[in-house]
């Protein structure tokens, strides 16, 4: 594989990948799949443009009229269970409290979830809305969600060079909005999409070469959870170490600020609470994590909720730091190639979310780029000459978890194993079928990842061994 030419563009920073094609394996596949790209143009741009353009528009119409309304309806009624440990948070701040204090938790009622579950530096983003009512906090924040979905899809769309992007953008926003996941996501008050808004506006300046900001996105990402911390580790990983140096600046002063209010304290409170949590919440049958799928696969025929195990949480642990790090160890030169950069990032991503102690259905938010990474690198490897027999196999798993992701709503899944052991046979394979396509997701996304990245690595190399030019240095 060629190595990546410096840019004085970029001070001799990353250099820039190029937009329209950042996987491209060759200035003769570029070649190829620009002419693929313009024969989808082209199509948009014949007369059936307007009667594409109308469906869609009828489609996203239709959808958001169904979606938005009830969307807006979970932010005004429901109960916003996490955002309000958040919201106490903050008002602890400017009240100079440690809101990990018994007393604080107890006067604040957050001690009925066995602790506070989210890092001092998550109530740094509630602080602005410490003094509105519970509802107000909750809607105010659904409107942010709201639009910072729709931006980080639209930068998606344009980054991958999909044919009409705001189209694309507004259709994908509109088959977003009513899924159940996205539903239970401002129901609760969440912040899985501002962290993945975050994680994609890294992904953006990494592609464009600018490593400070990149890094700064990403520290701010992990400020609101702590395992976007593992991307921060690929940015140290593929040698960017301003990216690493200035994620580390982001999130250090956001925890500066919280932890000079709340005290140190505050952290070691955090961390001895979340054994209590934990306990509570990591047999669960809706936590598709890998450490929730491992503990309810060595207690088969649990109920809705598996006692965590301690021999468990050692193995899963080891598994999972050494999974992570020969993940970082693959990805280090693959990382700092246009030809699998984005695949690189978007396995990351992937087990980042996986190999965290818990993973809930909101957490698809982190999932859209990936996924999206991920469909493009399956259209392109097939124009590129993908074994016909991995071809079809790969573009109905594509489609069977990208329904799976838009479709499953877990109330069932819960429903069933509530009633364990008295299920009817039929129910106990229904079970089953949910549980599987519960945790299926991540751990595939992954995989492919992973495939497609060596593919890519292979073609590339046998493309430079035939004498194709390298596309790496452009522009």
């Amino acid at each position: 594989m060629s190595p990546l030419r410096g840019s004085s563009e970029h001070g001799g920073g990353t250099p820039r990948l190029p937009r329209a094609t950042p996987d491209r394996v060759s200035s003769r596949a570029a070649g190829k799949w620009s002419r693929i790209s313009s024969t989808a143009l082209s199509v948009l741009s014949s007369p059936s443009r307007r009667v594409v353009s109308a469906g869609a528009g009828i489609l996203i119409c239709a959808l958001l009229a169904w979606g938005l309304p009830r969307a807006v309806n979970k932010m005004l009624n429901d109960y916003p269970w996490d955002g309000f440990v958040d919201w106490t948070s903050a008002q602890s701040f400017w009240a100079n409290e440690n809101p990990y204090d018994a007393a604080v938790m107890a006067r604040h009622d957050t001690a009925r979830f066995g602790g506070v579950g989210h890092p001092p530096t998550t109530a740094f983003w509630f602080l602005p809305f410490a003094t509105l009512s519970l509802n107000g906090m909750s809607t105010a924040l659904g409107i942010i969600v709201l639009g910072m979905l729709f931006v980080q899809l639209l930068i998606i769309c344009r980054e991958l060079a999909l044919p009409r992007p705001l189209l694309f953008a507004s259709t994908w926003y509109a088959l977003t909005v009513p899924t159940p996941w996205f539903f239970w996501h401002v129901s609760l008050a969440q912040v899985s999409v501002p962290i993945a808004f975050f994680v994609v506006i890294a992904w953006y300046f990494l592609r464009h070469g600018k490593d400070v900001w990149a890094g700064a996105s990403l520290g701010l990402a992990a400020s609101f959870k702590l395992f976007p911390g593992v991307l921060m580790l690929f940015l140290l990983a593929t040698g960017r170490v301003r990216a690493f140096a200035a994620s580390a600046i982001a999130f250090g002063a956001i925890a500066a600020i919280m932890t000079a209010r709340f005290g140190f304290d505050a952290w070691f409170m955090f961390f001895e609470q979340q054994g209590d949590i934990g306990r509570q919440w990591i047999g669960h049958v809706r936590n598709r994590s890998f450490h929730g799928i491992v503990l309810r696969l060595v207690t088969p025929e649990a109920p809705s909720t598996v006692p965590a195990s301690f021999k468990v949480s050692v193995v899963v642990s080891v598994i999972s730091v050494m999974s992570l790090a020969l993940a970082l160890y693959f990805v280090r030169r693959r990382g700092r190639e246009p030809v699998t950069f984005d695949l690189s990032f978007a396995l990351l991503c992937c087990l980042s979310v996986f190999f965290n102690v818990w993973v809930w259905e909101h957490y698809y938010a982190l999932l859209l780029l990936p996924g999206a990474i991920v469909a493009v690198a399956c259209v392109r490897a097939d124009q590129l000459g993908m074994s016909r027999v991995a071809r079809p196999i790969m573009m109905v798993l594509l489609f069977l978890l990208f329904i799976d992701v838009e479709t499953t709503d877990v109330g069932r899944l819960v429903t069933l194993s509530s009633r364990i052991p008295n299920l009817t046979p039929l129910q106990h394979v229904e079970l089953h079928l949910r549980e599987l396509t519960n945790a299926l997701p991540w751990p595939s996304f992954a995989a492919l990842c992973f495939g497609l990245l060596l593919w890519f690595d292979r073609k590339d190399r046998r493309s430079t061994r035939s004498g194709w030019t390298s596309s790496a240095g452009a522009s």
